[in-house]
């Protein structure tokens, strides 16, 4: 993600398919083996901006578009929990698997989500 006036990088998103990965909670997601997930390995946005909040949802949106468009039906990822309530409306629509307190002794909580990359029909 870059700054429109500067043109410096200020946030990114890395990850691939959740087989390609083996961190903690991978194996025991429920979607392994299906080749259907993406797994977002991380997710980062630089602390000095004032707009984070913003900024994580535009570059959460843009890679779902993505998601979607190269065929994934869910995305899977570790991700601190205060993204249960500040992430766009789809990723706290998520499924939490697992949480984490304490994650890596961060003091920080973590839960392991998978979020349905589609609108599912009633």
């Amino acid at each position: 993600l870059r700054d429109r006036v500067s043109g410096r990088i200020v946030g990114y998103a890395l990850g691939s398919a959740l087989e390609n990965h083996d961190e903690e909670g991978v194996s025991s997601d429920p979607r392994f083996g299906e080749n259907d997930a993406f797994y977002l390995q991380a997710m980062a946005i630089l602390p000095t901006v004032q707009n984070a909040v913003e900024l994580e949802h535009h570059l959460l949106d843009a890679l779902r578009d993505r998601l979607v468009a190269a065929g994934y039906l869910f995305l899977s990822t570790l991700i601190e929990e205060r993204m249960l309530e500040t992430g766009p409306e789809w990723v706290r629509r998520g499924v939490v698997l697992q949480q984490i307190e304490n994650y890596l002794r961060s003091g920080m909580s973590f839960v392991y989500l998978q979020v349905p990359l589609r609108a599912v029909n009633p």
